[in-house]
């Protein structure tokens, strides 16, 4: 006959098993955030298109206006001279950079807007397989713990 296993404190299962209960609540609620703060991008990023979609529009317009006023200046003449345009020429080039600058920024937050639900997808299998072990291996774990603790107390219980 095997000699008595001489059990005497099952803290250290029930403490792991608290533990477990610890660390299931706490990754459920990181896995939560993380889906929250995803949306909270992919809001942002639609939010900042809207803006550069706005000021890609006044960005235009300053380009146009500026082109317009450099047209109409080089028509002017005094007398038989044609009327100095530098500052024309200057605000039509500051315009089109401001311009080719908000076309750039509009561009990369499409380009965010089409890759980032890519990323998502692409990094969302491991965050799956945690939520599947939270929310169906863990309860199980806790469940096995449970009775192993339970039959270790019913077996100490037996050798008094």
């Amino acid at each position: 006959m095997n000699p008595a296993a001489k059990v005497t404190n099952t803290r250290a299962i029930a403490d792991f098993s608290a533990a477990v209960a610890t660390f299931a609540s706490i990754s459920s609620s990181a896995l939560s955030s993380v889906g929250q703060e995803i949306q909270r991008l992919s809001d942002w990023l639609e939010e900042q298109r809207q803006f550069w979609v706005r000021a890609l529009r006044k960005v235009e317009e300053d380009f146009i206006h500026a082109r317009q006023e450099l047209a109409r200046r080089k028509m002017m003449r005094i007398g038989d001279r044609p009327v100095a345009t530098s500052d024309q020429e200057l605000a039509l080039r500051k315009a089109k950079v401001r311009f080719e600058y908000v076309q750039e920024k509009l561009a990369k937050t499409k380009e965010w807007q089409r890759v980032l639900p890519q990323l998502v997808l692409d990094n969302l299998a491991p965050v799956k397989v945690l939520q599947n072990n939270l929310d169906a291996d863990l309860p199980k774990m806790r469940s096995f713990l449970d009775q192993k603790l339970n039959e270790i107390e019913q077996y100490a219980r037996e050798q008094l």
